[in-house]
């Protein structure tokens, strides 16, 4: 509810938009679960970034998938892996590499907040 609210008041926040996304789309908890949701916060985040930001792309990618979206989340994981490994983001390219054997096999990605640490969130 919260970050609902926080859009409402900074639709531009891309760090909300990234949270919001990230939360909508990996939540294990299937009451905050929002598919459609998440696929509009992550798919603002990645045209905002112009998808060549690696953290919205891996938000895309965790959103597409919780919309069965598989090819297309297989897609951008791989984007944003490519990115990350330019980039030296370790702690992403990990995390991809968590996803996308999931997305391969038809599953969505499952994250507590907790579990997503500092620069998941784009400034």
């Amino acid at each position: 509810r919260q970050i609902r609210i926080g859009l409402l008041h900074n639709p531009a926040a891309q760090g909300l938009m990234n949270l919001a996304g990230l939360l909508f789309a990996t939540c294990p908890d299937p009451r905050v679960r929002s598919p459609r949701e998440a696929l509009l916060q992550a798919n603002r985040l990645a045209r905002e970034t112009e998808f060549r930001d690696p953290w919205a792309l891996f938000t895309l990618s965790a959103a597409l998938a919780e919309n069965g979206e598989y090819p297309a989340a297989q897609d951008a994981a791989h984007r944003a892996r490519a990115i990350a490994e330019r980039q030296g983001i370790p702690d992403l390219v990990r995390r991809l590499g968590v996803a996308l054997p999931l997305y391969e096999s038809g599953q969505p990605l499952r994250m507590a907040p907790a579990d997503w640490g500092e620069g998941a969130s784009p400034e």
